[in-house]
């Protein structure tokens, strides 16, 4: 991805959210759209315009575009709601959505699927620890709406950086009881976006899992660790460590394979009290001190 330069030091980002749809008083993707707005940007961040878009295939595109265009901004950051779960980066927005009982193509003239070009493994890496725990990557956004704007604005303006982020739907008690965390979490996504933007992400030393260096660790290890990681936080099951496996075999030596594979069968059997509970991060200080993550080559 070609670095980008921002001349005021700030990368300026339009907002979009849903309004509410389906007889509710509220969306959760508005509300915290607001509560973006209220707060206070971190610094480098700046806040360009934003808008509450109808739930319409007709005009919600229409809405969009022409501000998002007037604006020009650095970033485009979409929100819109899903049933239960994390916060979730959509990467990819598909051809499809749904009409009536069946689907049909959006647009018959264009690819299948459209993938941002800022949706990574290195954009979670970028994430504090303690944020990145709160967020899971997702590679279908759906048939319905959030699809659909998220597909018009990565295939008709590919020039301009776009992400989607899908917001667990709450009830307006719910969502103030946890609204300063997911604040804090969306501005911390942001920030990561302009540091791999500006090229100033951590692209020459990779960090592992638990933010320790990883003694250097060559780069496509890195990688498959992070894809690890990717499925673990989608999966959210303590009992699925062992997935970390079967993404690290695929073109792994089979040294390193074996490596992993002792280590992940120890953990599952005599990892001991020291890494109760058996959760993600003490699972990646286990590999750690297995030498699984400072020492693969």
């Amino acid at each position: 991805m070609p670095r980008q330069v921002f001349h005021d030091k700030s990368l300026t980002v339009f907002m979009a959210a849903f309004e509410p749809f389906g007889g509710r008083s509220c969306n959760t993707s508005a509300d915290l759209l607001q509560a973006l707005i209220s707060s206070k940007m971190p610094p480098g961040i700046r806040l360009a315009e934003s808008a509450i878009l109808p739930v319409d295939f007709a005009t919600a595109w229409q809405i969009l575009q022409p501000q998002v265009l007037k604006t020009k901004p650095d970033l485009v950051l979409l929100m819109g709601e899903k049933q239960g779960g994390s916060l979730t980066i959509e990467s990819h927005a598909r051809n499809l959505r749904r009409h009536g009982s069946a689907t049909r193509k959006i647009a018959a003239d264009k690819a299948r699927f459209y993938t941002s070009k800022i949706v990574s493994e290195q954009l979670l890496a970028e994430l504090p620890l303690a944020t990145r725990q709160l967020f899971m990557l997702s590679e279908n956004a759906g048939d319905y709406l959030c699809n659909f704007v998220y597909f018009m604005m990565l295939s008709v303006e590919p020039a301009i950086n776009a992400l989607f982020l899908h917001v667990p739907a709450r009830s307006p008690q719910q969502f103030r009881k946890g609204a300063a965390d997911d604040v804090k979490a969306v501005c911390d996504l942001i920030f990561s976006v302009k540091r791999i933007l500006s090229g100033a992400g951590n692209n020459s030393d990779t960090k592992a899992i638990d933010g320790s260096g990883t003694n250097g660790m060559p780069r496509e290890n890195q990688r498959r660790l992070l894809m690890a990681d990717k499925h673990l936080v989608a999966c959210e099951q303590e009992h699925e460590m062992i997935t970390v496996l079967k993404h690290f075999k695929k073109g792994s030596s089979k040294e390193n394979v074996d490596k992993m594979q002792n280590a992940c069968r120890s953990w599952k059997k005599d990892s001991g009290a020291k890494y109760k509970p058996k959760n993600r991060d003490n699972f990646y200080k286990y590999l750690q001190e297995k030498g699984v993550l400072g020492k693969l080559s």
